[in-house]
């Protein structure tokens, strides 16, 4: 699915949309009960979610070069490519098939 690209120069920057920040927010929490509870096929993918969410929830951006030198040994390129397609979908407001999807933002 996102095996078309130059992954080497991809970049996700956060907008200043609190909602979807709230959202990344919970989400990275689902990913990190993932990793806590499930099963040993999912150690990889929720790995490599997090430490997508967690760089671009504290710096407001990501770039893939990055995560590529500090993830080679731990999960495979392909994963981590899967991993940052699906944040930047999430960012850019696009559909992603499959999965549970961004949570409910719920106002105060």
């Amino acid at each position: 699915m996102y095996s078309k690209r130059n992954w080497d120069d991809a970049v996700i920057v956060l907008p200043a949309d609190q909602k979807l920040r709230a959202q990344l927010e919970l989400k990275l929490a689902e990913y990190r009960q993932r990793l806590a509870t499930g099963e040993e096929w999912m150690r990889e993918d929720s790995i490599a979610k997090i430490g997508v969410l967690e760089r671009l929830l504290r710096d407001g951006t990501v770039a893939f070069a990055d995560l590529t030198a500090e993830f080679y040994l731990l999960v495979g390129r392909d994963t981590l490519i899967t991993a940052f397609g699906i944040t930047e979908r999430y960012v850019l407001g696009k559909h992603n098939y499959g999965g549970t999807g961004l949570p409910k933002v719920v106002a105060a």
